[in-house]
C-alpha cells in the first residue's frame, strides 16, 4: 500500500500535471533539483536506518526484561520447592496462576498499553498467600524474608514491563521521515527529462517505501509480526510444572576390594 501511494505521489501525479499543463523545467533548475534529490535520498535512507536501529534496541531491551522476569519467577518457585510441604504448596498455586495470567491475559492487554485487572488480582492473591505465612509459627524467618524480597522484585519488574508498553519510536523521527519524503516528492517533480524520471524516481520511491514499511511493521513492541512474545515466561511456567529430579541415594552395596 505504501509503495502504491508513493508511486502515485512521486511519479503519476507530477508527470500528469507537467504533461497536462505543458510545464517545461529550465535546465539549471533541473540540475539543482537533481543534486538536491540525491542528497535528500541519502539523508532519508540514513534517517530510516537509524530509526530501525532504535526500534531494534527497544525490542531487545524489552526481551531482556522479560527474561529477567522469568528468572525471578523461577527462583521464587525453586525457593518454595526447597521447602516442601502444605505451607509452600499454598503459595505455589497462586504463583502458577499469576504466571498463567500474565501470559494469557496481560500480554494481549499490553498491545494496547493497558494492564490486566485479572493479573493484578492474581498478584494480590499471591501476596496474600505469602502474608498468610506470617501467621504460621512453623515457618522460618529466613524463608519468609526471602519470599518477601523476591515478591518485591516480582512487583517491580512487572511495573517495568508494563511501562515498556508505552514505549515507541520518538515522534520526531516520524516527522523527520515525513518531511524528507515530502521533500523528495517535490524535488522529483523537477526531474528532466520525463523519460529519466520514470525509472529513476520510481526505483528510489520503491526502495524507500520498502524500508518505511519494515519500520512501520516493526515499530510496535507488543503488536505486529515482530512483537516481543512471552516465550521466556512460557518456558518458566513449563519448568515450574516439570517434576524436579530427586537426588540419587548412595548405594548400600559395599564396593569390592
Amino acid at each position: 500500500m505504501i509503495v502504491i501511494v508513493n508511486l502515485l505521489l512521486f511519479i503519476v501525479l507530477p508527470l500528469s500535471v507537467r504533461r497536462l499543463l505543458k510545464i517545461e523545467i529550465a535546465p539549471e533548475i533541473a540540475r539543482g533539483a537533481d543534486d538536491a534529490f540525491k542528497n535528500t535520498v541519502t539523508l532519508t535512507m540514513a534517517l530510516i536506518a537509524f530509526s530501525l536501529v532504535q526500534v531494534e534496541g527497544l525490542h531487545r531491551n524489552v526481551a531482556d526484561l522479560v527474561s529477567r522476569e522469568g528468572a525471578i519467577l523461577l527462583k521464587f518457585d525453586r525457593t518454595l520447592q526447597d521447602h516442601p510441604g502444605p505451607v509452600a504448596a499454598s503459595v505455589e498455586r497462586p504463583l502458577r496462576a499469576y504466571v498463567s495470567s500474565v501470559i494469557q491475559a496481560e500480554w494481549p492487554a499490553m498491545a494496547g498499553g493497558d494492564r490486566s485487572l485479572a493479573t493484578t488480582t492474581k498478584l494480590a492473591a499471591l501476596s496474600a498467600s505469602i502474608g498468610q505465612l506470617d501467621q504460621d509459627s512453623g515457618e522460618s524467618a529466613a524463608l519468609l524474608g526471602e519470599l518477601k524480597g523476591q515478591f518485591i522484585q516480582l512487583k517491580d519488574i512487572r511495573e517495568a514491563r508494563l511501562a515498556t508498553s508505552h514505549m515507541n519510536l520518538s515522534p520526531y523521527f516520524w516527522w523527520g521521515i515525513l518531511a524528507a519524503m515530502m521533500s523528495l516528492m517535490v524535488l522529483g517533480w523537477f526531474q528532466t527529462p520525463v523519460e529519466k524520471a520514470i525509472p529513476y524516481v520510481s526505483g528510489i520511491a520503491i526502495g524507500l517505501s520498502t524500508l518505511l514499511s519494515i519500520l512501520i511493521v516493526s515499530s510496535g513492541i507488543f503488536e505486529g509480526e515482530s512483537r516481543v512474545r512471552p516465550d521466556a515466561l512460557q518456558r518458566t511456567l513449563a519448568l515450574m510444572d516439570a517434576p524436579q529430579a530427586m537426588p540419587a541415594r548412595p548405594s548400600s552395596t559395599p564396593s569390592g576390594r
